[in-house]
């Protein structure tokens, strides 16, 4: 998961500018833009951080479903997604599913 959590750095809390520390053992200290975004609590275009549970809980929600009306006709729907889960994909280069394939 450390490759998502790179990736998704920018929609969390997470630290994206580390400052260089010349003694490993002194205290981490937080860039600029992280007290920032610990302070908006939104991203640079606005939108809602998440840490990292709560970012892939939001993305649980785009959805896949089956509906199924009288007569057995059953028709697929796809969830729209949000801001975030748009620039989710895109942060790891894929895409979102907006059609549905058939067997």
């Amino acid at each position: 998961t450390w490759h998502l959590r790179e990736a998704w750095a920018p929609l969390c809390f997470s630290d994206e500018e580390i400052p260089k520390r010349n003694d490993p053992v002194s205290k981490a200290l937080r860039s600029d833009k992280a007290h920032i975004k610990d302070l908006t609590k939104t991203t640079g275009d606005g939108q809602q951080l998440h840490n990292f549970a709560t970012l892939l809980n939001h993305l649980s929600t785009l959805t896949r479903n089956s509906v199924v009306f009288a007569k057995g006709v059953t028709i697929e729907k796809l969830s729209i997604p949000t801001p975030t889960q748009i620039r989710a994909f895109e942060l790891i280069g894929a895409p979102i599913p907006t059609t549905i394939r058939t067997k």
